[in-house]
């Protein structure tokens, strides 16, 4: 239903709402502040009227959100939380029945248990860790704009990215990014670093489909409006030369 109004780039830009309402306090995104609600329409590439228009589209047509006053959030996201909180309390209750049992019998259990708690938690961490430095260095060999330190705000990018996307989906739109960059039919736009090319919503979540990214930025003749390019179409029956294509 989104992508009949909104195609492939209307479910990118719901994927990265998704991801300010996973961040929010409680998974309930505040839109009461206009700063706020003006600075994620601009992340997702709409205007105040634009970004209002697709939130109501995305509660009443899709069933997508979910409005509560000034908040919104979605079932997925909150189903998601619920489940953490639960195993969360569940492993809390454990250890501390356990901590609880071996102050009684004077056994050393509790402290090996942990021990050995941390040191899997550890193995789990190092997988995660490894796909978070592949998909940096695989971004450094291409033709964004390169970075030398792997800092916290890239590493939390690539992690919140990984929630929704496969190392080999990033993988592939970064590969799809760089042949748009270095095809000489397709407009080069703008230069991104890897957080703005994994968050935005004209970023990843279209690149993964290439021929349908390569129609979006082919060549029709460019003009620079507020530091971006749009298209223009010439010559074209039914336009005047210079027209913008929107």
């Amino acid at each position: 239903m989104l992508r009949v109004k909104y195609g492939w780039e209307g479910e990118g830009k719901f994927w990265a709402l998704n991801n300010r309402i996973a961040e929010s306090e409680n998974c309930e995104l505040n839109l009461s502040k206009k700063y706020n609600k003006a600075s994620i329409a601009n992340d997702l590439d709409f205007t105040i009227d634009e970004f209002e228009e697709f939130l109501e589209y995305l509660e009443k047509e899709c069933d997508l959100i979910i409005k509560e006053n000034n908040y919104i959030t979605n079932e997925i996201v909150r189903e998601n939380l619920l489940k953490v909180m639960k195993e969360r309390k569940r492993n809390k209750d454990n250890y501390e029945n356990r901590n609880i049992q071996d102050v009684n019998t004077g056994s050393t259990r509790g402290k090996r248990g942990k021990d050995k708690i941390q040191h899997v938690e550890k193995i789990k961490q190092e997988p995660a860790k490894e796909r978070v430095k592949v998909i940096f260095t695989y971004w450094n060999k291409g033709v964004g704009i390169k970075h030398l330190v792997l800092d916290d705000k890239i590493k939390a990018q690539i992690n919140t990215t990984l929630k929704n996307y496969s190392l080999e989906q990033i993988k592939q739109g970064i590969d799809n990014y760089k042949v748009i960059r270095e095809d000489d039919n397709c407009m080069d736009g703008k230069k991104w670093g890897l957080v703005e090319f994994l968050k935005q919503a004209n970023g990843l979540a279209i690149f993964l489909d290439l021929e349908s990214v390569k129609d979006r930025y082919k060549k029709r003749g460019l003009q620079s409006k507020g530091g971006s390019y749009v298209q223009i179409e010439r010559h074209k029956e039914g336009y005047p030369e210079g027209t913008v294509l929107k």
